[in-house]
């Protein structure tokens, strides 16, 4: 009876054990084909959002610790808000009739990307304070033991995101998106505007209106918001996958080209100069080596049948088109390693200072050809991908 007995209680257990990775592999599945599995770093500027599925562990904060952080207003993503901060109404963004949120003029923080204990942690969470925060000991320890990277972002008195370095011109170029475009990971220098901006030179002004968290319904609201009071020579949407619905590959597509077409609507405003660069999540660039850690390949492959279409109907409303992934293509061979593409990201989904000198080295291409900032052959940094001889994609 004891044996019978004991192998009951055995195989109770393991019933309950499978039955708990069953519901922690359904959760994972449900996250990363969700559109948690594109935004989930898609977002961080106006966060934090609290209790995603795809929230990580934040390293333990004591009471006292945590207390501190609620007083100073302090944001915490991607670790289910544990400071209570408001959506769209704290430290760097606050609430607008037309847009639903904007930046906040003047604001900025101090930013912690946090280690969080997780294997393949591709969307770390990230701690926001504001800027030169008195930090008491006890905080400040914690911050130099679990973070990993540190940066800052500024903005401007119009409630941009600061551009370096800075130009006042009557020719300005208006970039849109979300918080690829707005450059969450990488100081003010580093972003992709302000790469471009050194590309163009003094001439032009290049003007960095991207937000975090924003969808179509917002972009396209900047864009003709802003394009309504003043004059811009040239758009440039960087078009994150997360922008468009995903509920089958065609959805996806059909989201995308009718986002474009709101655009074209707009494009006589700025000259008929509209160009759109596709910004691709690490999981898609890198999926030869995550595949299913890190998407399912139905994903995977709705993002291929987006990349394939979308061209067409770029050229088809006259626009310039840039495909992030294509870029990217290149540079294993070109660097001699499969994982130097790790280095263009700066989490699963934004771009590092390399990876937006990379992407803003094929705008200005774009610009260049339209007479907005010199030759297209401006030279490369000496950190930057120089020319490298294209490959075919793995996908």
């Amino acid at each position: 009876m004891r044996d019978e007995r004991t192998l009951r209680l055995a195989f109770l257990a393991g019933v309950s054990t499978a039955l708990a990775m069953a519901a922690i592999l359904a959760a994972f599945a449900a996250w990363r084909l969700g559109l948690g599995s594109l935004g989930g770093a898609a977002l961080t500027v106006a966060l934090p959002r609290g209790g995603d599925a795809g929230d990580v562990d934040l390293p333990p904060l004591s009471p006292g610790q945590l207390q501190e952080l609620i007083g100073l207003g302090a944001i915490v993503d991607n670790a289910e808000n544990p400071t209570g901060a408001p959506d769209h109404d704290n430290m760097l963004v606050r609430p607008d009739a037309e847009r639903g949120y904007v930046l906040r003029p003047g604001s900025g923080v101090d930013a912690y990307m946090l280690a969080s204990g997780q294997a393949l942690d591709l969307d770390p969470p990230v701690l926001y304070m504001p800027p030169g925060a008195a930090m008491s000991p006890s905080l400040r320890e914690y911050a130099e033991r679990h973070t990993r990277l540190r940066y800052s972002f500024g903005v401007d008195a119009r409630g941009f995101r600061r551009t370096l370095p800075e130009v006042e011109s009557p020719r300005k170029v208006l970039m849109v998106g979300d918080s690829v475009l707005f450059g969450v990971g990488v100081d003010d220098e580093a972003t992709m505007a302000s790469a471009l901006q050194a590309r163009v030179g003094s001439d032009v002004q290049i003007v960095n209106a991207g937000v975090g968290e924003y969808g179509t319904d917002e972009i396209h609201a900047t864009a003709d918001v802003l394009s309504s009071r003043e004059r811009y020579e040239a758009l440039v949407y960087v078009a994150c996958q997360n922008d468009f619905d995903e509920e089958s590959p065609e959805a996806y597509l059909a989201s995308a080209s009718r986002m474009l077409r709101e655009l074209a609507r707009l494009a006589p405003r700025f000259g008929g100069r509209v160009a759109v660069l596709l910004a691709t999540a690490m999981e898609h660039t890198l999926f030869d080596i995550l595949q299913e850690d890190g998407w399912p390949p139905e994903l995977d492959a709705a993002t291929t049948h987006l990349r394939a279409g979308l061209p067409a109907v770029a050229a088809g409303l006259g626009f310039a088109y840039v495909d992030w992934a294509e870029l990217v293509a290149p540079t294993s061979q070109q660097e001699g390693t499969l994982f130097h593409r790790f280095a263009l990201y700066v989490d699963h989904v934004h771009f590092s200072p390399l990876g937006n000198r990379l992407a803003a080295r094929e705008l200005h291409r774009v610009l260049a050809g339209w007479g907005l900032g010199g030759s297209a052959a401006a030279a490369p940094s000496p950190t930057e991908p120089s020319e490298p001889e294209r490959h075919p994609q793995a996908h």
